[in-house]
């Protein structure tokens, strides 16, 4: 019996000395809200990093809210939402009016629209003196719209703008003859061809300046508090444009989804547009902001702020960037 006990102890003892695998922790999630600008392909990588759980492997668990345009950061401003993806123009709406937000990640620098008119419209020359149509003066859209009409000489005050709507309502004004040209972002340039209707010019392929057309932004309290929440969110964002890249296919049945889309050829536009656009090293430039400052400041009446003088610097915070940078997570090519 004392035998016994004895070697009871003896394989005791041995077993403490043995290690056991211990389990991982799963890494802790946080829940947060983004807003978002659109509900639009240029938000495909987004889309794609919550459907396949990009995000969560980063440890952040975002609730996707859209509101149009600016006031989609101005949820960040109110603190609605965490953080916000949205235009440079919008950013600067709200950051101007006060709210001390930041862009710390651009995937999108490119002024992506399309102008669309009816078919026996020969060049965009021919509409000087006539009207057009789109979302309202203060977006990119309407920014885009001038920058295509002054490459060809049509002044800003050489037309006229009238109805305000979303693109199916241009469409059929533009096809009811109620106005003579409207701007589009894709996949509804596929709509406007089934139409009849003529994509008379792209912005996307004149030597324009940056525009920062989709950037993350958050408060630099929020940033200073939550840094590693921040961070996890745009290495999320990377690795849904990697994943967006790489699977063609699979990413245009998430998008659809999100957009409520099935038709495979409207699909196919809208990826094929804008997925390309993307930046694998998001690094905002001032250049993308600077054209947004430039073309408000033009308009200080339409966006009721003062934009002339402002330093894109301060609306920049590149530090997330240079973090993944240092950590090989993401690589200048």
């Amino acid at each position: 019996m004392k035998r016994c006990v004895t070697i009871l102890a003896l394989t005791a003892c041995l077993l403490a000395l043995v290690p056991f695998p211990v389990m991982a922790q799963a890494p802790r999630v946080t829940d947060i809200k983004v807003s978002y600008a659109a509900p639009s392909f240029t938000y495909a990588a987004m889309f794609v990093a919550t459907d396949k759980g990009l995000f969560r492997k980063h440890g952040v668990n975002p609730e996707l809210i859209f509101a149009p345009g600016a006031q989609s950061v101005q949820a960040v401003a109110s603190g609605d939402a965490q953080i916000n993806t949205a235009a440079a123009i919008d950013l600067a709406a709200v950051r101007l009016a006060g709210a001390d937000i930041v862009t710390v990640a651009a995937l999108l620098e490119t002024l992506g629209f399309m102008m669309v008119t009816r078919p026996e419209v020969g060049s965009v020359k021919e509409l000087k003196g006539k009207t057009g149509g789109d979302l309202g003066p203060a977006t990119a859209l309407r920014m885009a719209g001038v920058m295509i009409l002054e490459s060809e000489g049509v002044a800003y005050t050489d037309v006229t703008y009238g109805p305000i709507g979303g693109f199916p309502v241009m469409l059929q004004a533009l096809k009811a003859g109620r106005i003579d040209f409207t701007m589009i972002g894709s996949p509804w340039d596929v709509e406007a061809n089934r139409m009849g209707l003529k994509v008379i010019a792209d912005s996307a392929k004149l030597p324009l300046p940056k525009f920062m057309l989709l950037g993350v932004n958050v408060q630099r309290k929020y940033l200073a508090a939550n840094r590693d929440v921040v961070v996890g969110f745009v290495k999320g964002l990377v690795e849904g444009v990697r994943y967006c890249l790489a699977n063609r296919e699979e990413s245009k049945q998430i998008v659809g989804r999100w957009l409520k889309l099935t038709d495979q050829e409207v699909l196919e536009s809208g990826y094929r547009y804008y997925v390309p656009l993307y930046k694998e090293y998001p690094e905002p430039t001032a250049e993308g902001i600077k054209s947004a400052l430039d073309f408000m400041a033009r308009f200080p009446r339409v966006y009721g702020v003062q934009a002339a003088g402002a330093d894109p610097a301060a609306f920049m915070d590149l530090s997330v960037v240079e973090e993944l940078g240092r950590q090989g997570f993401i690589r200048r090519r």
